[in-house]
Parts: C-alpha cells; structure tokens; sequence
C-alpha cells in the first residue's frame, strides 16, 4: 500500500508459495526457510538501514525479498534534504537468518546497517 501524499510506505510481500512459483525467491534462501523447523527457536528482531547510494534500491529489495518469509513489517522513510533514505524491517526469525540477512545488507555499497534483539527467544 502506498499511500499519496504522505512520507511513508508500507509493502506487503506476497506468501512464499508465490514467491518460489514465479521465481522470485532465490535457491539459497529457500533452503535457509526449509531449515526453520517448529522446534527452532525463533527472535524478533529490528534491522535499520541506511541508504545512501539510491542506486543499490533493486539489489537492496532483492535480498530483502529473499527474507521476505521472515519479515514482519518494513517502513521506509525517504529524507530528501540529505538524500537518504532510512527503513526499518522488522524480523522473526531464528537468529542464522537474521545474522546471515544483516551481513548480506551489509556487504551492499552505500548501506549501512545496524540490528537490534530481542532478549529472549520468541
């Protein structure tokens, strides 16, 4: 959903059948989805981004989409005088996946990223 005139932007991502259907979730993150099993632990988790490059956006959103199974919710806020664009993604998941998807975040040119847990196990 977009919403016209405001600074925010909310996206839902489609569930993981579609997403192995058309194609659009890679091999490697769907092996890392089959390895969640009821049994394993699972934390939320919020991830802050930074873009500073808006030309990693498409490279950006391809990994995210890779996660998508595991993301709650994602916010994004653009600020235009600095040309930046800060998001917000919020994540349960067990704590490989959240590792391995901040490290992925990290290694993109013109992105900074910080992740934040819970304490506990959820």
């Amino acid at each position: 959903m977009i919403s016209a005139g405001s600074s925010y932007v909310c996206i839902l991502f489609p569930p993981l059948e579609f997403l192995v259907q058309h194609s659009l979730l890679s091999e490697k993150a769907l092996k890392e989805h089959l390895m969640k099993t009821p049994d394993t632990p699972t934390r939320i988790a919020l991830v802050g981004i930074i873009v500073e490059n808006p030309e990693i956006t498409d490279q950006l959103n391809l990994v995210l989409h890779d996660y998508a199974r595991y993301i709650i919710g994602r916010m994004g806020v653009p600020y235009r005088p600095k040309n930046l664009c800060i998001i917000s993604i919020i994540l349960d998941a067990p704590a490989e996946i959240i590792s391995s998807l901040s490290g992925k975040l990290g290694m993109l040119d013109g992105i900074s990223v910080k992740t934040v847990y819970t304490r506990k196990d959820a």
